[in-house]
């Protein structure tokens, strides 16, 4: 199943897998955990295209004139976590 899964799929299936493994060994149906051995993927960095400033402008008005009763509260939260989100701003708005 390594072939066919992503690697982050298969990492997550396999801590899983070895939870419900330890599980049995701590309610004593095991002695052991088989997949204490087998080895985790490498996980590659994902490449992520962020928009520009004024892509970013454009975006957060589509949100804020989207007609919803929380339209410019969504709008705000994006502006928010644009600041917040990694701990210092990135881009000036």
């Amino acid at each position: 199943m390594r072939k066919e899964m992503a690697p982050t799929v298969f990492n997550h299936t396999l801590g899983i897998l070895r939870n419900i493994f330890e599980f049995g060994i701590r309610a004593g149906a095991r002695y052991n955990n088989p997949a204490s051995g087998v080895m985790c993927e490498s996980e590659s960095g994902k490449h992520l295209v962020l928009p520009n400033n004024e892509e970013f402008h454009k975006f957060v008005a589509e949100i804020e004139g989207g007609g919803g009763g929380k339209s410019k509260h969504c709008a705000d939260l994006v502006r928010f976590r644009l600041v917040a989100g990694s701990g210092k701003p990135k881009r000036q708005m």
